[in-house]
């Protein structure tokens, strides 16, 4: 074979394999470049994913508190039914929301929907049994319904020894009296004359009436 067919031989050869090479690293690249992209899009997706989660578990606080505001304000206005939709929504965020749950109590009272509100009242005492508000507020509803003795568990289970609260205690003296234990509401008189709002004018009257004094 001449030398310069030998040549030509082996340049061909040689383009041949460097081509092939070339063929080969640039598939190489295309294939990692869309596993990069594949990979991008997965981690991209999980970024998304757990933002809107961290977003909805630290929000979700803020936002029943923003409710329970507004349910708040429209209360003070004396427009329930606005209140209880805000208050429903504070709630369904935060179920362990107690205020939420004594409002709401409070605003299906003025509705007239008596049953819903007691349900809520007992649940906002559950949450916090030291809110005394909401107990008298659920005994009124109570009293009015006759449920004397139910009145009085609730409120001897949530009022404290405090002057704040004594329309509390006068409201459960005479549950004592209406469900006719006038032992009990005299000794409850008592306790608030000389202890709880002493001198309260009510109890005295009352002790008076009784010739307790």
């Amino acid at each position: 074979m001449k030398e310069e067919e030998i040549k030509e031989t082996h340049n061909h050869d040689h383009n041949h394999d460097f081509a092939h090479e070339h063929n080969h690293t640039h598939e190489h690249s295309a294939s990692c470049s869309t596993d990069f992209q594949k990979t991008s899009k997965l981690d991209r997706l999980l970024i998304l994913l757990l933002s809107i989660f961290f977003a909805v578990v630290f929000l979700r606080p803020f936002v029943s508190f923003q409710s329970l505001m507004r349910g708040y304000s429209y209360t003070e206005l004396g427009e329930p039914k606005n209140a209880i939709k805000h208050l429903e929504r504070s709630i369904k965020l935060d179920k362990k929301n107690e205020q939420a749950w004594s409002l709401l109590a409070y605003n299906l009272n003025k509705l007239g929907r008596t049953n819903e509100s007691i349900k809520a009242y007992k649940t906002a005492l559950i949450l916090n049994p030291k809110d005394s508000q909401a107990a008298i507020e659920y005994a009124i509803i109570l009293f009015f319904k006759k449920d004397y003795r139910d009145a009085i568990e609730v409120l001897s289970n949530h009022l404290p020894e405090s002057s704040e609260v004594v329309s509390g205690w006068l409201l459960l003296a005479r549950c004592y009296e209406k469900s006719g234990q006038t032992e009990k509401a005299i000794d409850i008189y008592l306790r608030i004359y000389k202890k709880i709002d002493p001198g309260n004018q009510v109890a005295k009257a009352k002790l008076e009436s009784y010739n307790a004094l």
